[in-house]
């Protein structure tokens, strides 16, 4: 992901944190996956 495609608040980014505790690795990956597949 190139800086800049997508901007976070730092809401955001606790929302993310947050969700990260809750998912297991595998869901993380294909979540962080279906990011960088928006953002290109």
């Amino acid at each position: 992901m190139t800086p800049g495609t997508s901007v976070r608040t730092p809401t955001d980014t606790k929302n993310l944190q947050a969700e990260h505790i809750t998912m297991s690795a595998p869901e993380w990956n294909a979540f962080v996956r279906a990011i960088r597949d928006d953002a290109l």
